[in-house]
């Protein structure tokens, strides 16, 4: 019991081990950084610079169930010892790349596997020692990932000035892997297991199989989907929109966006301690109406209007970070903590088709009609087919908290 005590007692070490592995994984929000130096260095096109990008999101998301099977079956600490190689590994070779081709296999490929097969851990270890405050401390340990620019941008850029573009690629990667084996090794074996929860199996409990044949899967999935469509194309056309539509400068929009990345970190802890007391569907639906608040005042922006933009991304930059600690904590009240790793890497590919839809949905409505602005009555289109999906398929909160209370005992 003394030693439970002790370990319960340092639980929030935990939290804040958490943290630091997602900012070093979050980096890959500081691209914009080396999108530039790239240029100047390589000879680059800007367009062709967003491919290792594109390519690390996509590796991100679809490679988390990977971290999850892998979690079931290797463990907490292997999976994060072979992520953060991974990491490390397409980090350091981008600093050898020296064509878009190389530096999208190094990058992109590589460094996006290793993110997704190690993001998926700090959330199943606090998740794992705070059963009643899930959501809470979930969303804060993923604040590390949506407050890692903050961070990492400027030794990024100090880096790029004092060495130049490629060494401050291989610097960062062999400090990634050695801040996270520290970060593993700081982890006790004990804390990692979960050995205080009950061993005892509950009807909540379901694994991947089961989780893929009931409709609070699908309806998690969907709306997962709809909220990162929305906040990952707000992310990828806010300085433009600034720019283009309210008028505001250059550097006027590069500052607008770092302080949305404000936003971004607090959406986490927010919304998964909103969930955490009124249920997945009534957050999912308070979600989706602030999204389309966001839309409307983006939609009646111009250049008179700068408030009206600071407000309405601001919005849709929270929502992301909402959605990112929303999801995880819905698939453990639904389904149960037990067997969260795999079930989550598998509702987390939505994160990759709202990314990859959303880019090609508002890069066409872009081209059709010549105004940035067209995306967000797509935004809201969405917002509604959300709204359905969550009231028809996202159980009640009465039924959800059935679930949770039974598997935390």
């Amino acid at each position: 019991m003394n030693d439970l005590t002790e370990r319960l007692d340092r639980r929030w070490d935990l939290v804040v081990l958490g943290v630091v592995a997602n900012m070093c994984l979050g980096t890959v929000y500081s691209w914009s950084v080396f999108r530039e130096p790239l240029v100047v260095a390589y000879g680059f096109t800007v367009g062709a610079t967003g491919t290792p990008y594109a390519i690390f999101l996509a590796l991100f998301a679809f490679s988390m169930p990977l971290g999850g099977w892998l979690q079931t079956r290797v463990g907490t600490r292997m999976t994060m010892a072979i992520g953060a190689v991974f990491v490390g590994a397409g980090w350091v070779s981008a600093g050898y790349a020296t064509t878009i081709a190389a530096l999208t296999v190094t990058y992109g490929l590589i460094g996006g596997l290793g993110v997704g097969i190690s993001y998926g851990v700090p959330l199943t270890v606090v998740g794992s020692w705070f059963p009643r405050r899930r959501g809470l401390v979930v969303g804060v340990t993923l604040g590390g990932f949506g407050l890692s620019p903050f961070v990492t941008a400027p030794i990024a850029e100090l880096l790029i000035e004092s060495v130049g573009v490629a060494s401050a690629f291989r610097i960062l990667g062999f400090g990634f892997i050695v801040i996270l084996f520290v970060v593993m090794t700081l982890m006790k074996r004990a804390m990692f297991t979960g050995a205080h929860t009950s061993d005892t199996p509950h009807s909540g409990e379901v694994g991947p199989r089961e989780m893929v044949r009931r409709p609070a899967f699908y309806g998690l999935w969907l709306t997962f989907a709809v909220g990162t469509f929305a906040g990952l194309t707000a992310i990828g056309m806010s300085a433009a929109y600034a720019v283009e539509v309210v008028g505001m400068t250059p550097g006027a929009a590069a500052a607008a966006v770092a302080g949305f990345g404000v936003f971004n970190g607090i959406g986490r802890p927010l919304f998964g301690w909103i969930t955490d007391h009124v249920g997945t569907r009534r957050t999912a639906l308070a979600a989706f109406a602030l999204i389309g608040l966001g839309a409307v005042l983006l939609l009646l922006g111009d250049e008179q209007r700068v408030v009206l933009y600071l407000a309405g991304f601001a919005l849709l930059w929270m929502l992301l970070g909402g959605w990112l600690a929303i999801a995880p904590v819905a698939t453990t009240h639904f389904f149960g903590a037990r067997n969260y790793a795999a079930n989550y890497g598998i509702v987390y590919t939505a994160y990759g088709v709202g990314a990859l839809s959303g880019g090609a949905v508002s890069g066409y409505l872009t081209a059709q009609s010549g105004s940035l602005t067209t995306t967000f009555w797509a935004i809201l289109v969405m917002v509604v087919i959300g709204f359905g999906i969550a009231i028809s398929l996202l159980p009640t909160h009465s039924r959800e908290r059935e679930i949770t209370e039974a598997t935390a005992t």
